[in-house]
């Protein structure tokens, strides 16, 4: 299994959320993502750099992974998800469209190559949506795990250039 921690130049969180996971004795491997001035829109960011610099990754080394967005700070170890093919371990909660939120997901290597061909033969969207329609495209169970302790701190997003109000936030 493979850990992937998106982040870019302008993070604030960066650091507490690689502490975060070393302090589980994880070592993620950094991605420096794309930007909102990498002529994207704010809601095409997290679709493209899972798609173009996270995915092909993931793919080489054929090992399931973890993404983990650099705002999230883990409070205890990462369930076993071996059977499972689609997990969103951190996320905000659910709608009638879909789950809300990807902070964190676990995509087992089994759905790589549908994801990969499905991500290229769509257009970018926001990422936590498009897991949700791509789920109930290809009857792949949406699971999330409600239980997991995490959260994030108040701060300015650098994709949104403005402070968020979290649902999960620390101290």
């Amino acid at each position: 299994m493979n850990i992937y921690l998106l982040t870019h130049p302008e993070s604030t969180t960066f650091k507490d959320s690689f502490a975060s996971l070393k302090e589980f004795g994880y070592n993620p491997i950094i991605i420096n993502g794309y930007t909102r001035y990498d002529y994207f829109k704010t809601n095409e960011i997290v679709y493209s750099n899972f798609r173009d610099k996270i995915l092909p990754l993931g793919i080489e080394s054929g090992c399931d992974l973890f993404f983990i967005e650099d705002d999230t700070i883990i409070k205890e170890p990462f369930p076993e998800f071996n059977n499972k093919e689609l997990v969103r371990v951190a996320y905000y909660g659910n709608t009638k469209t879909g789950v809300i939120g990807a902070n964190i997901v676990y995509i087992n290597k089994n759905i790589y190559s549908t994801l990969k061909y499905d991500m290229e033969n769509n257009i970018s969207q926001h990422f936590d949506m498009y897991l949700s329609k791509f789920c109930k495209k290809y009857e792949i169970d949406d699971l999330n795990y409600p239980d997991f302790k995490w959260g994030e701190k108040i701060h300015t997003s650098a994709i949104a250039d403005k402070v968020r109000k979290h649902k999960k936030v620390l101290p």
